[in-house]
């Protein structure tokens, strides 16, 4: 049987069309939901590496939080401000300074998760008095900071007045009625 012409397109124009028509229903039906779950996936994975990465900061301020429970003043404000006082004033002492004014202001809560308790120190003394107390300030374990430090001299033969304000922490939870007794290395790491 001889095959005319006509014959012979419209039989390609069928192979044209069921190619045409398995291309439709292989990238439609096959490879676009693939497509679609390979993106969906993707999106998991890296839902997935946010949260462990936070999972892992959380468990690391977990951790921070125990070290930072050890060195924060006690919770409650009064044992505190007396206990951080008379340690300011014992240090002022050592150092050698004179006439220490030492006041407190009131706590104030930060975040919503632990509590700050100012403190302002007014001494005159030398240079080098001054150098110890900041040398043994820095060294004490205190969840403390200075915040503001004015130097001012006040005579020709080396005298300065001081005015310090500092910060300290109270951490919830901490219910001992002392002073860490750590110290602090991060001189040594400068």
């Amino acid at each position: 049987m001889k095959l005319n012409r006509q014959q012979v397109l419209l039989g390609l124009l069928a192979v044209i069309g069921i190619v045409q028509v398995g291309d439709w229903v292989l990238t439609s039906m096959i490879e676009g939901p693939l497509r679609e779950l390979r993106g969906t996936n993707d999106q998991l994975q890296s839902a997935i590496e946010k949260y462990e990465k936070a999972l892992a900061a959380a468990r690391t301020a977990g951790k921070r939080i125990e070290q930072w429970k050890t060195l924060s003043l006690p919770a409650d404000v009064e044992t505190s401000r007396t206990l951080y006082r008379t340690w300011l004033v014992d240090l002022v002492r050592e150092s050698k300074l004179q006439n220490p004014i030492v006041d407190s202001g009131s706590p104030s809560v930060r975040y919503g998760l632990y509590r700050t308790l100012p403190f302002n120190l007014r001494a005159s003394g030398s240079l080098d008095q001054f150098t110890q107390f900041l040398f043994a300030f820095s060294e004490a374990g205190h969840l403390h900071r200075i915040q503001s430090l004015n130097l001012t001299p006040v005579s020709s033969v080396g005298r300065f007045d001081l005015s310090l304000s500092i910060e300290t922490v109270l951490l919830p939870g901490v219910e001992r009625n002392h002073l860490t007794d750590k110290t602090s290395t991060i001189l040594a790491s400068q």
